[in-house]
């Protein structure tokens, strides 16, 4: 005969003795098991966590990297972080081969359960979001999760055909740190004959204005399939020459079907440097090298650069960076 082990009712070194035995993992889903379970393991203070990201696409999706203090919790021992990429699946079976723990998890019957594993995965191992990534339509049990909850996320992920509202919802409530990304969602029709074509009835966005993109207090902001005019462009860098401002790195494109950028419109009165070549270094330290752009300096000493640049075989994308080692 089955008799249960009362694991919440041993005092709290013996609890402690079995929670140190087992993996991340294991106390993610004993947490899971009920509230009490869930509290119990937050005063445990499990491994620390690392990396935490959350996908919302065809599958949704979570990836959670945790320190690695017993070797024997994972299949390379030499790596010094244990790494579980677990989701709910449908009717394929998809495992990616690039995490050493992989735990799939059947269908739940709404997002609500989805969300509670976000939920607990931060309340336990107090953590906020390092990704998260919207690639469908939220319905309202997500939007209303962000709303209430507000979390910080390092790195947000959009697609161009979120719908707008939908994007403009999210954006009010969380709180961004380091970076903003608006990708296309439109893939170009390859062609044997000749490269790719996009018009306006493969591509559909509902993308962000650029003017509502500036208002976003986020260090780099990424947005494909933006609107904005050569006019907008100019004006914002005017503004950064007087006033400077919050961004370290701004890159934002129109979609494939709109009119190539007007470089003599986007310079006018801005008394820019043209520049071939200059290598200085983005806000993570690490080396860009800009290529036929141009140079401005602001009244704080500051200088940036910006260029113009291809994206399906039309001039529509431009990058905006401060440079924080001059030219």
């Amino acid at each position: 005969m089955f008799v249960p082990f009362p694991l919440l009712r041993l005092p709290f070194l013996p609890f402690e003795k079995v929670i140190k035995g087992m993996s991340p993992f294991q106390i993610l889903l004993l947490s899971l098991c009920s509230k009490r379970s869930k509290s119990k393991c937050q005063l445990m203070k499990p491994a620390k966590l690392l990396f935490l990201k959350v996908y919302l696409g065809a599958k949704a999706r979570i990836t959670v990297m945790f320190e690695n203090l017993k070797q024997k919790f994972q299949v390379d021992t030499d790596c010094r972080f244990i790494a579980h990429d677990f989701y709910w699946y449908h009717r394929t079976r998809w495992l990616p081969d690039h995490w050493n723990l992989i735990n799939c998890v059947s269908k739940p019957s709404s997002d609500k359960e989805f969300l509670k594993w976000v939920d607990t995965i931060r309340e336990v191992y107090s953590t906020s979001l390092n990704i998260f990534v919207v690639e469908r339509p939220c319905n309202e049990e997500v939007i209303e999760w962000i709303e209430k909850k507000k979390p910080s996320i390092d790195v947000l992920f959009f697609k161009c055909h979120t719908p707008l509202i939908t994007m403009q919802r999210i954006l009010n409530c969380v709180e961004l740190k380091k970076e903003v990304n608006i990708r296309c969602g439109v893939s170009p029709q390859i062609s044997i004959s000749g490269p790719s074509e996009i018009n306006e009835l493969t591509h559909v966005t509902n993308s962000m204005n650029f003017s509502d993109l500036l208002k976003l207090k986020c260090p780099i902001i990424r947005s494909e399939c933006t609107d904005f005019s050569d006019t907008d462009l100019n004006i914002f860098l005017k503004n950064w020459k007087k006033n400077g401002g919050t961004f370290d790195e701004l890159t934002v494109n129109r979609s494939p079907n709109s009119l190539d950028i007007d470089e003599n419109v986007v310079i006018e009165g801005l008394d820019a440097e043209s520049i071939e070549y200059s290598r200085y270094e983005k806000p993570a330290d690490q080396n860009m090298k800009v290529f036929q752009g141009y140079s401005i300096r602001n009244n704080q000493e500051e200088i940036a650069v910006f260029g113009f640049y291809g994206w399906h075989n039309k001039n529509v994308k431009f990058k905006f960076f401060v440079s924080t080692s001059g030219l």
